[in-house]
């Protein structure tokens, strides 16, 4: 067995027992709380940092059971996603990339699945019209792509 492999798997399953332990009891939309997250570098290497410390741009790795740690567009995979605690609607959404639902909201919850997330929005405290307009460039862009 690899020790390297080995401790990568131990070093993910904590880092999602973290973050469950994290959210659960709070319902309440709170992006304030840090997560660790899995962020990718341009090389392909995952790294855990805690989500304060993201930037607009990083790649980051959100699997099943996670909370979604910042406004974003999904740049690669398919999932399920429990939006409840912004919409208060009970039924699960798919978002996937490429698509008009690449838009995932920060304090969200990935129920099924693991998606690569490119952070548009970082800070504490996010101005609800950037989200918007945000959430509107992105599903244009996909709508655009599709009238070929």
């Amino acid at each position: 067995m690899n020790p390297i492999g080995g401790f990568k798997k131990i070093a993910i399953k904590l880092v999602q027992l973290i973050n469950r332990n994290k959210s659960s009891g709070n319902s309440e939309y709170n992006t304030n709380k840090s997560l660790i997250v899995k962020c990718i570098d341009k090389n392909g290497k995952v790294s855990l940092v805690c989500s304060s410390s993201l930037k607009k741009g990083d790649i980051i790795e959100i699997s099943e059971g996670e909370i979604i740690p910042c406004h974003g567009e999904i740049v690669e995979g398919v999932a399920t996603v429990d939006e409840s605690v912004i919409t208060g609607e009970s039924a699960l959404v798919v978002r996937e990339a490429g698509g008009e639902a690449s838009f995932v909201t920060a304090g969200t919850k990935v129920v099924c699945s693991t998606i690569k997330v490119r952070a548009l929005h970082t800070n504490k405290y996010v101005n609800k019209k950037e989200v918007i307009e945000d959430n509107k460039r992105v599903n244009s862009i996909n709508f655009i792509n599709f009238e070929v």
